[in-house]
């Protein structure tokens, strides 16, 4: 497999070549307070020099996504909007339930979805009865659905809804209790059954408790525009981005950090369809690599699995390059997988200017030089560390003077700029 080059600094262009060979993975963690330039030194020259690879970037600024889209566009990539802050400007969607390949992606996607919403309750029980809830309706939906036809996550949102308080069938409306009585009937002790039961089962006032846990978490995930968006937009197809020269930019609004949440679910999904996809092609690896390019990781909430998948990117044809605002804010949100995920990272950069007492430790001991010249360090320089090669305090890439900047700024003037994405002008 071909791999494109990573600009870590000024002078350090690291080849693809390098893979395998010098470098353990093709995954980066830059980190670095906001506005020390991260995403202009490291990301935008990284992508003016992809040709093989197809990247899925992040973006929280909706112009600055609609611009490298744009510049993607001149680089003959095959470009698809999945736009969380304004769905109807997406050109695609994710449901979760379409990539549903077992009973453990059903438990896996439930977890997802309550964990990750609803991080702390008053009684983690409610949390674990919510999660068997959902499993259950999942895998009802499933089970019921007719002919050819597969289910979707409103079909599964339309059985929650039938779970609302009544006078008799144990708190549940009586056609979604009859449902569940002919699948037990028709198959005795199984799954979709057994899941639903284990709710259905509990005190009225305990079950009430369990079924506003799970609301809150549906509703935080997918609110009505998103729903909106799953019903109307096709979805996105892993098979075909990844033999394609495509590239996908995923947007999230910083004021409204709950969409953060359906984006996430998109990626642990897309992660898991590569790495399967990947098993089934020649020598294990995708046709072309796939890249993900995350402004800002570690935020909100953390992708659920990311530590063991980051793990088995490279022999599959995958790499992250990981922007992080702090060695902190990886650790609040990752817990001890902050060091898994530190760990699979062959190059690693620091962009001094913020006072993270953290980020200076790991850098001041993995480079051996004093506490006090990391914490000082002036802004327009980075610390590169990458497997195989001693460190170095390097310049910052000149990305403000170089060819492919005002190639990229040039996009903005360009009226192609303003074209529509999913029927909305920008």
């Amino acid at each position: 497999m071909k791999r494109d080059s990573l600009v870590v600094a000024e002078g350090c262009v690291l080849s693809g070549d390098e893979v395998g060979r010098t470098r353990p993975n093709a995954n980066a963690l830059i980190v670095g307070t906001t506005g020390c330039g991260k995403s202009t030194s490291v990301i935008l020259p990284t992508v003016a020099r992809m040709h093989c690879s197809n990247p899925i970037l992040s973006y929280a600024k909706e112009r600055d996504a609609y611009l490298m889209a744009e510049y993607l566009k001149r680089k003959n990539y095959m470009v698809h909007i999945l736009n969380a802050a304004h769905p109807k400007k997406s050109t695609l969607s994710y449901d979760p339930i379409a990539s549903i390949e077992s009973y453990a992606d059903i438990e896996a996607l439930s977890a997802a979805i309550v964990d990750m919403s609803i991080r702390k309750s008053v009684d983690d029980y409610w949390q674990v009865k919510a999660k068997q809830l959902l499993s259950g309706l999942i895998a009802g939906c499933f089970m019921t659905s007719k002919g050819s036809r597969m289910p979707g996550m409103a079909d599964v949102l339309a059985l929650f809804d039938k779970t609302i308080p009544c006078e008799n069938a144990y708190g549940v409306e009586p056609e979604l209790y009859g449902m569940f009585q002919r699948l037990e009937k028709a198959s005795p002790g199984c799954f979709a059954v057994r899941e639903f039961n284990s709710w259905r089962s509990l005190p009225e006032r305990t079950a009430s408790c369990v079924r506003d846990t799970l609301a809150g978490a549906l509703s935080t995930v997918f609110p009505e525009s998103i729903r909106r968006m799953m019903r109307e937009k096709p979805q996105f197809d892993t098979v075909r981005f990844a033999s394609r020269k495509e590239a996908l930019l995923v947007i999230t609004s910083a004021a409204d950090t709950a969409q953060q949440y359906y984006a996430n679910l998109f990626y642990r999904s897309t992660e898991q369809q590569l790495l399967r996809y990947a098993a089934s092609c020649p020598g294990g690896e995708l046709p072309r690599e796939v890249r993900y390019i995350f402004d800002d990781f570690a935020c909100t909430a953390p992708i659920q699995g990311f530590a063991s998948d980051i793990s088995l990117f490279r022999s599959a044809g995958l790499s992250a390059i990981l922007l992080l605002q702090s060695e902190q804010q990886l650790e609040a949100m990752y817990k001890e997988e902050a060091a898994v995920i530190r760990q699979n990272c062959a190059v690693y950069a620091y962009f001094p200017g913020g006072f993270d007492n953290r980020s200076c430790e790991i850098v001041s001991k993995r480079m051996d030089l004093p506490y006090d010249e990391v914490l000082y360090a002036p802004m327009g320089k980075v610390f590169v560390m990458r497997s195989g090669c001693r460190p170095a305090c390097l310049p910052r890439y000149d990305t403000l003077n170089s060819r492919e900047y005002q190639e990229y700024l040039s996009c903005s003037n360009d009226r192609t700029g303003r074209r529509r994405f999913g029927g909305d002008e920008l």
